[in-house]
Parts: C-alpha cells; structure tokens; sequence
C-alpha cells in the first residue's frame, strides 16, 4: 500500500527513496508523496513529520510547572511553646497537622486553575482536523514568534521538544532538496520576529491547501482510514 514493494516483492523506486529516511516507512512515504504531483507542500510535510518523531509537545496536566518563585508547602505552623512533653507533643501535631492540610488545598486549587489555563491554551491550537494538522499549526505559530521560548511557556508546551522539531525538520528538510523532492528555496524557515495570530489560520489553511495536505496523509495513512 505504501508502495515500496511490487507485487513480485522487489523494491521499487519510491522504496528504494524511502530507504534513505531515518523514519517510519508511513512518515518516509508521507514526505515522497509531498514532493510528488505537484502538491508543492513539502515545507509543511517536514513539519508534520518532525513534530511527529519527537516527544509529546503538550505539557502534561499530572505535572505542571509550579510557578516561578513560588514558595515550597510550609509544614511551620505548630506551636513551639514547651510544657508538659506530652501536650507540647500533641499541640505540635495537631497545628502541624491543620497547617498541612491548609498548605494541601491551597496546592489543590493552584492545580486546578493551573490545569484549566492548560486546556485553554492547548485549545486555541488544536486543529479540528486532528493531530496531524494541530502539530503544524503549532510549529507555524512558534515559527512567526522567532522560535520563542516564551511562547511555548505561555502555551504550556515543551520548549525542548519543540527545539528538537526544529532541528529534525531541518536535516528532513537537506535530504529532500538532496532527492529532488523540494528546491533549495524550500530550506528557508519565513519565520519573523512579529507575531501574527490570524496568519496561519487565514492564509495557510485554505480549501486548496488543504486538499493537498489531506492528500499526502492519505496516501501515507491508509490505515488510520477506516477507524
């Protein structure tokens, strides 16, 4: 289905361009097909397919960032007045037990608002067309800021990942202008120090482009088809 093998077993030739891919055989297919029959989307293909080999860009909620400054739980609320050893003892755990409890709801409702900012954020990146379209809005929304930090920050994702993407769609991006599947010209990121929030939605996610981006999916993801 992915063409690699004839229908006698041998190798065909998009086999044989797969091959010089380190990735999966559907992700290798996906970037062949994007420099086939003038889809003319390479640039974006890379995207999909680097944001694809590395780890989860999303912040998971099970472990949010505590916020810069903030102070550790404080345990410190017991009475340190001796008396009896006995009732200075119990005094001691009984305040230290409701300072505990305090310090754990307060942490508690810090989660929760941290979780809800989480889902907010995330959702104004989702791409209601599935994952596939989400990790390139992603990336081009990253790619307008400059390649911020602070950006990904604001968006709860993994700054770290996201800088291996960078990096992995770029040497994606060598080898397909090294086998004819892209021009040289491809190679230029466009990215700008200006953030332009309507950009990628407006511009980039035409009915025509995406036409050729649902293409190159297909063609790659015959077997998420029938779920």
């Amino acid at each position: 289905m992915l063409g690699a093998l004839d229908s006698t077993g041998d190798v065909t030739e998009t086999g044989r361009m797969m091959s010089h891919f380190p990735l999966e055989p559907f992700l290798s297919r996906m970037l062949i097909e994007a420099g086939r029959n003038r889809l003319n989307c390479v640039k974006e293909i890379t995207i999909i397919v680097a944001m694809a080999s590395v780890e989860n860009v999303f912040e998971n909620k099970k472990s949010v960032r505590k916020k810069p400054g903030a102070a550790p739980p404080s345990i410190l609320g017991a009475s340190k007045v001796v008396v009896k050893a006995n009732s200075a003892y119990n005094q001691h755990m009984n305040v230290t037990s409701a300072s505990s409890s305090s310090s754990r709801c307060g942490q508690d409702e810090e989660t929760v608002l941290r979780n809800k900012q989480i889902d907010e954020s995330h959702a104004q990146l989702r791409h209601p067309l599935g994952d596939m379209w989400t990790s390139l809005v992603i990336y081009k929304k990253w790619e307008e800021t400059g390649y911020s930090h602070q950006w990904c920050d604001d968006f709860f994702l993994h700054y770290r990942a996201m800088k291996t993407a960078k990096n992995v769609r770029e040497q994606l991006l060598d080898e397909c202008i090294k086998h004819g599947l892209c021009a040289a010209t491809d190679k230029s990121s466009g990215a700008s120090t200006s953030s332009h929030s309507s950009r990628v939605s407006d511009n980039l996610f035409t009915p025509a482009y995406e036409e050729r981006i649902g293409r190159v999916l297909a063609a790659s993801l015959y077997m998420n088809v029938a779920r």
